[in-house]
């Protein structure tokens, strides 16, 4: 995934890039918002967005230079 496409999921979401990243404090209120987001998606959509999202987890160590 490109930075350009990381960067419009973390605007999407209206978070940090670093908060994308990290452990969340309340991960309840971003499910919640989550959910609204995808809320008028239809099942392929929300399969593109859970993939994007398994992408950035899988690979945040190179993100973080880690």
């Amino acid at each position: 995934m490109s930075l350009d496409t990381y960067l419009r999921i973390v605007q999407a979401l209206e978070i940090t890039p670093m908060a994308l990243m990290n452990q969340i404090e309340r991960p309840e209120g971003y499910m919640e918002y989550f959910f609204f987001l995808v809320e008028r998606c239809n099942k392929s959509e929300i399969e593109i967005v859970l993939d994007i999202v398994e992408r950035i987890l899988k690979g945040k160590g190179s993100y973080l230079g880690k």
